[in-house]
């Protein structure tokens, strides 16, 4: 399959991928904008405890969003598991069916 073209998504497909994308996205977004919120307070040396409380909560549960986000994709065309992909989101193609997803 690797030196077949790949195939294109179809709209709905392409339109389903990129409201998963966008999700994973803002949920990793999320996540460092909670550790940076928590690392600042963890330097604060008045701030109180329950909003360092509710920083790492919101760091942890937007972490563990992504990585099951992450953990649990399917190609859209096929519906196949591809599980984590090395220093990307996705990858460029579909193990499964060849759908070209980057």
């Amino acid at each position: 399959m690797p030196d077949s073209p790949p195939r294109a998504l179809t709209e709905t497909e392409r339109r389903r991928f990129r409201v998963w994308r966008a999700i994973l996205k803002a949920s990793l977004a999320l996540t460092w904008i909670g550790l940076a919120a928590l690392g600042i307070l963890l330097l604060v040396p008045g701030a109180p405890g329950y909003l360092r409380i509710a920083a790492g909560a919101v760091a942890g549960e937007s972490f563990l969003t992504a990585v099951l986000l992450a953990a649990l994709a399917k190609c859209p065309a096929c519906g196949g598991s591809w599980g984590f992909v090395a220093g990307r989101l996705t990858p460029e193609r579909c193990p499964s069916c060849g759908a070209a997803l980057a």
